[in-house]
């Protein structure tokens, strides 16, 4: 968690591989002070578009969204994810918002794919966390976002040690070898050498 009034993540796109030449600084390793090649992610980052804002309370089952409030302007390629509000009363919706009964806010943005040259178009869509403890503060920052863009240096600097989470695309109708590990039977089974043994 941040004390600053920012979001708390960000979002990209697997780009390639590459390697690095780095001193090996980690006390029991055998090459412990040598220079070794180390393999590294490239991740591509283009900015995330704020369409929404989520308000939460909390009940005896924990926390619970009650309102969402949507940009006034949204962009095109989100239609391709969900289906785009055309009749929207923002300035109605937006008193709702400011209740008393708030205790969270959270960002909903989605990812701007075809600035990334990876031939992407569909966005994904996610909430974002914001730091600090202050919910009046953080509705402020969320109306001033609302339908802006978060770059990736307003979050993090040079040097930042970050929590990586990756996100795999889906494997279809795969078999008992791929999906579970499932051990390949003998070539003497014939056809049936990826299926399971009983």
């Amino acid at each position: 968690a941040s004390k600053d009034i920012k979001p708390l993540g960000f979002a990209g796109y697997k780009a390639g591989m590459t390697h690095v030449m780095a001193v090996d600084k980690r006390v029991n390793s055998p090459t412990a002070g040598q220079l070794t090649q180390l393999p590294v992610t490239i991740i591509d980052c283009p900015p995330l578009s704020v369409f929404g804002v989520r308000a939460y309370c909390h009940d005896y089952n924990g926390p619970r969204s009650t309102k969402d409030l949507f940009s006034k302007t949204l962009q095109k390629d989100l239609s391709r994810k969900i289906k785009v509000p055309k009749n929207y009363d923002f300035e109605s919706r937006f008193k709702e918002f400011e209740s008393a009964e708030t205790t969270d806010v959270k960002l909903i943005v989605h990812t701007l794919p075809a600035r990334s040259g990876l031939g992407k178009k569909k966005p994904e869509i996610f909430e974002l966390a914001i730091g600090g403890s202050d919910v009046k503060s953080k509705i402020e920052y969320a109306k001033q976002m609302l339908g802006k863009e978060i770059t990736v240096k307003e979050i993090f600097k040079n040097g930042d040690w970050v929590d990586a989470v990756s996100v795999t695309t889906g494997k279809g109708f795969s078999g008992t070898i791929k999906r579970h590990g499932v051990k390949m039977l003998d070539h003497k089974e014939g056809k049936n050498r990826r299926g399971i043994g009983s």
